[in-house]
């Protein structure tokens, strides 16, 4: 009698895996392919047992051998994740289970409603951050909460019950300083990651260098594209710091710079004012201004783009974005893979002990004529 077919609890791997393009040469076949289906099953992880995709599914897709492949999840067994069972079964181990690797530490993430609204980098960053912490044995406890007039009283009460060894915040805010101290007082050591030195009250502990990209920007504007105005785009306080030292660069190289409070109309109403004037370049500084001034008159801001420079400054590198193919832009990134070793390395320290101030500084990286369909 035939073997009966295994059924993956999954959607397929060309659907888990989307941006697979291949193994790449002269690694280790095994560990790659380990590392590249980790996300996937901590993605899908239950509370119950899920079946995973077979090994032959897994060969097929990777183009390797049946050993290769079942070598691949047997190194995603020992980690205690993954389990083979009598019947050519592999299953994703439900999380309430014992893992055979032992926990070090639990790291809280908070994560405001505005940021998971309008921020790519915060909610891409609790998944990549939390795949680079699990290879040294930590885990990432993503906390979301509500910004209504500060926190709301429960979050406090969910800190404690995630029973959090460390916090990091990503460019917080000055309501989260009563988040902060509370933390403190509870032994809880906060790491703030930020493009300021303080925050909230508090030394910034990975430094965020925007300043470098900035002049690198500014003065390929002024010096080839001949520019002597810019506009930057404010849509609320969150970038408010970043918005001053662009604008003290733009006025230190010469250029006029001019702050506009984001409106739905904004990107008419410049259209318009500068639509036979010479060249002027716009600075959209942080994630939410690059997604109101872009979504809200589409056709306004296409126009825009044709005549005029535009800067996505929003420090990622993937904006998703419904763009235009002959279209390009100005952006700033960090590079997130280093940032988040970055992040790794700290909290190792802290395990270690080693709790002395050290600032870090990552920087940050331009790129010119940036195809919009890069952001798709």
């Amino acid at each position: 009698m035939p073997r009966s077919l295994v059924q993956s609890s999954l959607p397929p791997l060309v659907q888990c895996l989307p941006k697979f393009q291949g193994l790449p040469t002269g690694k280790d076949k095994r560990e790659v392919i380990a590392n590249t289906l980790r996300p996937v099953v901590l993605r899908y992880r239950q509370t119950k047992n899920l079946t995973f995709h077979p090994a032959r599914e897994i060969a097929a897709f990777f183009g390797v051998s049946l050993q290769t492949a079942t070598l691949a999840v047997g190194l995603l067994e020992q980690e205690g994740i993954l389990r083979r069972i009598r019947g050519s079964r592999t299953i994703i181990t439900g999380s309430h289970t014992i893992t055979r690797i032992k926990l070090r530490a639990v790291v809280g993430y908070p994560l405001g409603w505005i940021e998971e609204k309008y921020s790519y980098a915060h909610r891409r960053l609790s998944r990549e951050l939390g795949d680079e912490l699990w290879k040294h044995h930590i885990t990432l406890d993503t906390i979301p909460y509500m910004e209504i007039g500060g926190f709301l009283p429960d979050f406090i009460q969910r800190l404690h019950r995630h029973a959090i060894n460390f916090a990091v915040w990503l460019t917080p805010l000055s309501h989260a300083r009563p988040a902060f101290l509370h933390l403190q007082d509870q032994g809880v050591q906060n790491l703030v990651v930020d493009f300021n030195t303080q925050t909230a009250g508090f030394k910034t502990h990975i430094l965020i260098d925007m300043v470098s990209s900035y002049e690198e920007v500014i003065q390929r504007w002024r010096d080839e594209f001949k520019l002597t105005r810019v506009l930057v785009i404010e849509p609320s306080d969150y970038a408010r710091e970043r918005i001053l030292t662009f604008k003290q660069i733009c006025t230190r190289h010469g250029l006029a710079c001019e702050v506009l409070k984001s409106s739905p109309s904004l990107a008419g109403e410049i259209e318009s004012a500068n639509r036979n004037g010479p060249a002027i370049g716009i600075a959209l500084l942080d994630e939410r201004a690059t997604a109101e001034f872009t979504f809200f008159e589409p056709a306004a801001f296409v126009s825009l783009m044709r005549r005029h420079r535009v800067l996505y400054g929003n420090n990622y590198p993937e904006v998703p974005f419904a763009g235009h193919g002959d279209m390009k832009i100005d952006r700033i990134y960090i590079d997130h893979p280093y940032l988040n070793n970055v992040i790794a390395s700290y909290l190792t320290r802290w395990l270690n002990k080693d709790f002395s101030h050290q600032q870090v500084t990552v920087p940050t990286f331009t790129g010119f004529d940036v195809p919009l369909w890069r952001y798709l």
